[in-house]
């Protein structure tokens, strides 16, 4: 039987018969049913672009993105591993970009710098080398990291951190609430605290070479 023809029968009986599924059984059967769609839209993968149906295009593109994301932090993602992951041609997988303004490449490199930047701008992170944070999220090299990081965002990393972790706010304390105190809008507790996300962000690591 095709897997469209197996599909339908299969939507068909769980509708007709929905009253007599408990709720765990329900999931099951959710899954089952997810499972044959994927079979079924799997025909469609590899062929061109334009033959695709738009919500079917969708689909495979949400799926792609959410595989990038889920892989960033594995230096060796490149598009022919997503390409070779879904099953499609690295020519296909460049037509699902088309009208996304990049390349399965820059879209890489575009979400590993994002997440490096927030982890910079994050001040439980402030004592975590430069470097590791770019390592977390796939990249190899420093030179490339620092290079591509000021071409995205206009500054280097560490100076970006540096004026992230000073507009961090103090944490409130049990004291700061007794005594009514709003660390908020205290400029010198403020100041200290960003004093001390600094230093902590600047203390020497050895071959820390990210600038």
């Amino acid at each position: 039987m095709a897997p469209g023809a197996l599909l339908s029968q299969f939507l068909t009986g769980l509708v007709e018969q929905a009253e007599r599924y408990a709720p765990n059984q329900a999931v099951g059967l959710g899954a089952v049913a997810g499972d044959l769609i994927a079979v079924h839209l799997s025909q469609y993968v590899d062929a061109p672009d334009e033959a695709l149906p738009g919500g079917r295009r969708q689909v495979l593109l949400t799926k792609v993105n959410a595989f990038i994301e889920e892989h960033l932090g594995d230096p060796d993602l490149t598009p022919g591993t997503i390409a070779a992951a879904h099953f499609i041609s690295r020519r296909h997988l460049h037509q699902l970009f088309d009208g996304q303004h990049h390349t399965p490449a820059a879209w890489i490199r575009q979400r590993r710098l994002h997440r490096c930047r927030a982890d910079l701008a994050d001040p439980l992170l402030a004592g975590r080398p430069i470097g590791a944070i770019a390592a977390r999220w796939g990249f190899r090299n420093a030179q490339d990291f620092s290079r591509a990081f000021r071409a995205a965002f206009g500054v280097a990393p560490r100076e970006f951190r540096i004026r992230a972790l000073i507009q961090v706010p103090r944490a409130r304390t049990d004291e700061d609430a007794c005594t009514g105190k709003d660390v908020g809008t205290d400029k010198n507790a403020r100041t200290d605290n960003s004093h001390a996300l600094i230093a902590r962000a600047l203390r020497p690591v050895p071959d820390e070479s990210f600038q």
